[in-house]
């Protein structure tokens, strides 16, 4: 029965003085930043089983900031590690196409396309380290683009053959 009446006590306690406490632990954290970046570390390196839990819990509540902060990631790696693709470049991997294939045709089902149905795809995708590079650009048509989504050209191909083979 004591236990019971101390955790009530201690209840009342942190109710009355939360702001106090609160307090405490913002000041607490703000001058002990790199004592409490070591004790996380040491702690997630010996709980891994406990902090893949709790980043869990975290992801599934935050979801939505979860998104954002992919999409801005990837965002900053793709202009980090490439830039910007400039119109003049573009017109040289198309007009390579066209020189190629005499006509602008999809490199990877060879169909002959139009302007309004080519695009631009990474043969080895942005986040698997493509870049920009003119040898890593070909031309593509939207069917191919969006079934090859971020696979690398190989694990594509291996891809449309086993569906070819479960189609007949």
């Amino acid at each position: 029965m004591g236990g019971k009446m101390s955790n009530e006590y201690y209840r009342e306690y942190y109710l009355k003085n939360r702001e106090k406490k609160l307090i405490y632990a913002k000041k607490y954290a703000e001058e002990n930043v790199e004592r409490l970046r070591l004790y996380r570390k040491n702690y997630a390196t010996a709980n891994p089983e406990k902090e893949s839990l709790w980043k869990y819990k975290w992801r599934k509540k935050n979801h939505i900031k979860c998104l954002l902060n992919s999409r801005i990631q990837s965002q900053y790696n793709r202009n980090r590690t490439m830039g910007k693709l400039s119109m003049d470049f573009v017109l040289k991997i198309y007009q390579s196409n066209i020189d190629y294939f005499g006509s602008l045709t999809c490199d990877y089902c060879k169909t002959i396309l139009s302007f309004e149905n080519a695009t631009l795809d990474h043969i080895n995708p942005i986040n698997k380290h493509g870049g920009n590079a003119e040898h890593n650009l070909c031309v593509a048509c939207k069917k191919c683009n969006f079934s090859k989504q971020d696979k690398t050209l190989i694990k594509w191909l291996f891809f449309q053959a086993s569906r070819e083979a479960k189609r007949g």
